[in-house]
């Protein structure tokens, strides 16, 4: 009962609810019926009980349409012993309630098949009503004809739809698997062939060189642990694609490279992002990308605010030129009207002449190599600030307190 009432969706319930509105009709004609108080009783039983089956027929739809679309017969008996409690009371008319069948034909069974039936089960009800009571056929043509005509026409285009955005979905997910396929090739395709021919050159100099060797190993665990970082971070990424999902990657490929990663909680960061959030993502993949692979620093921090984010490092410090991803990232900043500002760490945080990166930065090379101290430690540099502002104010944030 706990598992059926998880599967209810209240929102398909109240959509075929609204239907019910046509039990206006057999209820007026129980209340004008001469039949007996007991059988007008019963009429009106078996119109409620008809009413809630109908609504957890829809309510439930999802759920046995997704076992078998036949199901759909079960719940028309679910109606038809209800429906047949109006008999006694109004005869004939009781085949005011062919629409809800019409309709649960309609929705519940695969396009073509539930239409051919609707019509087998419309063109058999007026050929009854013809036969008992020629009378009465104009009085239920509503529910003989138009409305199931309704109804028709709402299962076909809600078919349609169904189908358009299954077809969506598959895209989607095509689409996807392409993106991740292309993002595992760029993040490991390079690291993993210079690991490779690094690990052959270790060899062959491992017994006449052994300084080199030690050297060369030490690059082979700096990159795979690059390579690490990028794909923890593509991994998480996807696991939450929004803000959020985007400063835990970020934290994700800061600490897997080694360094300290200082970050807005993941939950917090959508909401102080505001409008934003997407602007910003891009901003801290690209930044938190070069950082891990290019600056050598030990330490990343991340300030955020509704209009400005903030990337400060202690690594070597920023080229004297940038290079696609800087250049590209800039001009996306600026068409959303803000300005990315690119510059020393040090001469940021003491008022000095920033560097703008901008669409019409010369293209070169990324940062620097990281600078080494014996035995592979990190040596501190003079950092790295990048800042994105949306508004005129471009001071940068201070860290809480």
């Amino acid at each position: 009962m706990k598992h059926a009432l998880r599967e209810f969706r209240w929102l398909h319930a109240l959509q075929a609810g609204v239907w019910l509105v046509f039990l206006a009709f057999p209820v007026i004609l129980v209340l004008q019926s001469s039949a007996a108080p007991g059988l007008r009783a019963l009429a009106f039983v078996g119109l409620g009980v008809f009413a809630v089956v109908y609504l957890l027929a829809f309510g439930l739809i999802e759920a046995w349409t997704r076992c078998s679309h036949w199901l759909t017969f079960a719940w028309l008996g679910g109606l038809l012993v209800p429906a047949l409690a109006l008999v006694p009371a109004l005869g004939i008319y009781a085949f005011s309630l062919n629409g809800y069948f019409v309709a649960l034909l309609a929705f519940g069974l695969q396009r073509r098949l539930g239409l051919s039936l609707g019509v087998l089960c419309c063109a058999l009800s007026s050929v009854t009503v013809l036969l008992i009571d020629p009378g009465a056929l104009w009085p239920l043509s509503s529910t003989l004809v138009l409305v199931p005509l309704v109804v028709f026409i709402i299962g076909v285009l809600s078919h349609r739809e169904e189908a358009e955005y299954g077809l969506q979905q598959r895209l989607a997910v095509a689409t996807e698997r392409e993106r991740v396929a292309r993002d595992v090739h760029d993040l490991l395709g390079h690291s993993l062939t210079v690991i490779n021919l690094k690990a052959e050159l270790a060899l062959k100099r491992l017994d006449a060189d052994p300084r080199g060797t030690r050297e060369e190993l030490e690059q082979i665990s700096q990159l795979s642990r690059v390579a690490l970082a990028e794909v923890r971070s593509t991994v998480t990424r996807l696991r939450t694609p929004d803000f959020g999902g985007e400063v835990e990657a970020a934290r994700a490929a800061l600490t897997t490279a080694g360094l300290t990663a200082v970050l807005p909680s993941a939950v917090e960061a959508p909401r102080l992002a505001g409008g934003n959030a997407s602007l910003f993502s891009w901003v801290l993949r690209e930044a938190v990308t070069n950082v891990v692979r290019h600056s050598g620093a030990s330490r990343c921090e991340v300030r955020l605010s509704a209009e400005k984010l903030q990337i400060d490092d202690d690594g070597v410090g920023p080229g004297g030129a940038f290079g696609n991803g800087l250049n590209g990232l800039a001009e996306r900043v600026e068409e959303a009207g803000g300005r990315l500002v690119v510059s020393p760490l040090a001469e940021a945080e003491t008022g000095g002449v920033p560097n703008v990166a901008s669409s019409k930065a010369t293209e070169g090379p990324p940062d620097a190599a990281p600078s080494e101290e014996a035995g592979g430690r990190r040596a501190p540099g003079p950092g790295t600030r990048v800042l994105v502002t949306m508004t005129a104010s471009e001071t940068p944030l201070e860290a809480p307190r």
